[in-house]
């Protein structure tokens, strides 16, 4: 095979590419090149021939425009192509005034030339451009958006974010880049306060957070940033394994529902806790330590806001609130349960002792006077206490029904003490809530009856009446006297339902009496205090004496000593006064048991007076009288 067919053959193959190929010797001149290459340099081809050096080959297509990359800077664009060239390894793309782009492809060779591939790749320069400019509009629309945006790969590192995302977590700013793994980024923002709920126990919440990303990619959470500001993000996992996620501020919604719930938890009259929000603050305590408890009732309440109105009860009740939040500690747990009751949970009261402490610092407080309008209010309180273990008994509940059991104990045996919770309390209040159950049974059954205790008159003998008295024929443990049921009915406010059932009772049997005599007699019924308060009684009473034909004069109304000194007995004046003015006559029952004055009976306009035996008894024999 000669030389000359070897290059015939050499040149043919070279014709064959689809690409411009061209070979330069070591002075930089053309050794050959085949037409694709002349094609590609249209406007150049007249100075590509066998001969020329590369350089005037470029500046003929220089002076007719041939590169779109270089006009207007020839002569640097030329210094730098032909650097490029001489270095030959280099791979450069160019653009020329045609818009097609090429990608020069040169090595050097064993005698110092060059040999070179013209690649088109305007196709794929486009297809790049447009991939660029998705990406492009994609990053713009992303800034664009008001949320903040992140996408994160299949192992968990930064793709993509928006300007939103380094302002909202600004303090993890100098983490955040493309390539930065989400565990590094959450490490640095924890230790650098940026989340709220870290701040304090920065590895915990790392823990807790890299936890949770590698549990799932797809969740939502809500959390406050260490700025103030609320957000809720958003995470899903993409089809490659990545996931993709945006926050939202929801400082103003929080902020509302904080203030929702905190107005549903808070006493708007003093600003302590209300009941449901006592009951969600002892949900939230994690200290497994005893816990002083308190339940606080006001003695002598009503009376202000009947004798000097609402408003002055209002003040009132934010005085002793301000009282007992200087009374306590601010780990303490103060609340308002009711209308004029009170609770205090206290971590710092682990035993008795210092329970007792608390609620005689209390005490004492309570029993300064009230200044309202220049007029002094003299309330007091009493307390009931108790102990809660959470270690022993997680929910709080038990505890506060103690302190109220304790309570009970300490209203009825005077007032204005602190009485500690026993066991045998819970007894009784168990055996007194048996009861309460079996007389609303009995009520509805019709187990109570009215026996009627002559009124006798000791000088002639006559009967002058009868005592209407209430009685329970229970079931099993056959007839029961009032006063082992009373208290408990009246405790259960089922003491009206028994007065008006007596009531009907009593005017029954005057009714009986009369078809039997010929002439209805007086009969004296006793009415609880809530019942002398009640504004219907006067129509109640006048519809049973219609229902039974009885004149006002047959029917007398006994009110108990103590109902004089009772809470309400500023209703007991209006009350007889509208008895009175009904026809019906006013007794005073058990006078010398309550202590009440003698100067406090003018208020009233009675027609008797019953004197209690331990008054008198013992006259005849008292040497001192």
């Amino acid at each position: 095979m000669t030389a000359e067919f070897t290059r015939d053959l050499l040149i043919a193959a070279i014709e064959t590419l689809a690409d411009g190929f061209v070979l330069y010797d070591a002075d930089e001149r053309l050794v050959l090149c085949n037409e694709r290459y002349q094609e590609i340099y249209a406007e150049s081809a007249p100075a590509i021939v066998p001969g020329a050096t590369f350089e005037e080959i470029l500046r003929y297509g220089l002076e007719r425009g041939q590169y779109a990359d270089a006009v207007g800077q020839e002569e640097t664009w030329l210094a730098e192509r032909l650097a490029h060239h001489r270095q030959a390894g280099r791979t450069v793309e160019q653009q020329l005034s045609s818009g097609r782009w090429l990608r020069i492809v040169e090595r050097a060779t064993p005698d110092g030339g060059r040999v070179g591939l013209r690649i088109d790749i305007t196709e794929q320069v486009a297809s790049r451009e447009r991939a660029e400019l998705a990406e492009r509009r994609l990053r713009e629309a992303v800034n664009a958006t008001p949320l903040t945006f992140w996408l994160y790969d299949a192992n968990d590192r930064l793709v993509m974010f928006n300007d939103s995302f380094k302002r909202m977590f600004s303090r993890c700013a100098p983490a955040i880049a493309e390539g930065v793994r989400y565990n590094d980024i959450i490490r640095y923002g924890a230790r650098a306060g940026q989340f709220m709920e870290a701040i304090g126990r920065e590895e915990e919440f790392i823990a807790s957070a890299i936890a949770r990303r590698e549990r799932t990619r797809r969740y939502d959470w809500t959390y406050q940033l260490g700025c103030g500001r609320w957000v809720k993000a958003y995470n899903v996992p993409t089809s490659d394994g990545g996931s993709v996620g945006f926050v939202t501020d929801v400082t103003t919604l929080k902020t509302q529902e904080i203030a929702l719930t905190r107005a549903a938890q808070t006493d708007p009259l003093t600003g302590l806790l209300n009941r449901r929000g006592l009951a969600d603050r002892l949900a939230e305590i994690t200290d497994r330590t005893p816990h002083g408890v308190l339940h606080i009732d006001l003695d002598k309440f009503k009376p202000i806001n009947d004798m000097l109105g609402h408003d002055a009860g209002d003040h009132v009740l934010r005085a002793c609130a301000e009282r007992l939040t200087e009374e306590t500690a601010e780990s303490d747990i103060v609340a308002r349960v009711g209308g004029d009751e009170f609770a205090v949970v206290s971590p710092r009261c682990a035993d008795e002792s210092c329970v007792r402490k608390l609620a005689e610092a209390i005490l004492a407080r309570m029993t300064e006077p009230v200044i309202y309008r220049d007029k002094a209010a003299h309330v007091g309180a009493s307390i009931g206490m108790a102990l809660w273990d959470p270690a022993e008994e997680p929910e709080a509940e038990t505890a506060l029904l103690n302190a109220d059991i304790a309570l009970k104990s300490a209203k009825e045996t005077g007032r204005r003490r602190a009485v500690f919770f026993r066991r045998r309390m819970r007894r009784t209040a168990e055996r007194e809530a048996r009861m309460a159950n079996e007389i609303a049974a009995g009520l509805g059954r019709g187990e109570f009856e009215v026996w009627l205790q002559p009124q006798i008159a000791l000088a002639s003998g006559a009967t002058l009446g009868f005592e209407a008295l209430a009685r329970w024929r229970h079931p099993d443990r056959g007839l029961i006297a009032a006063e082992a049921f009373l208290p408990v009915a009246q405790e259960a406010n089922l003491g009206d339902r028994i007065d008006a059932i007596i009531l009907d009772l009593a005017c029954a049997a005057a009714a009986r009496i009369r078809e039997e005599v010929g002439r209805a007699p007086r009969i004296s019924i006793n009415l609880a205090p809530s019942r002398l308060a009640a504004p219907t009684l006067p129509d109640d009473i006048c519809a049973a004496l219609d229902r039974y034909r009885l004149a006002p004069d047959r029917l007398v109304i006994e009110i108990l000593e103590s109902t004089l000194l009772d809470e309400r007995a500023n209703h007991l004046e209006e009350a007889v006064a509208r008895l009175k003015a009904e026809g019906l006559l006013i007794e005073l029952d058990d006078f010398g048991t309550g202590h009440a004055a003698l100067t406090s009976l003018r208020r009233f306009d009675l027609d008797r007076v019953k004197i209690d035996r331990s008054l008198i008894g013992g006259l005849d024999r008292d040497d001192e009288l």
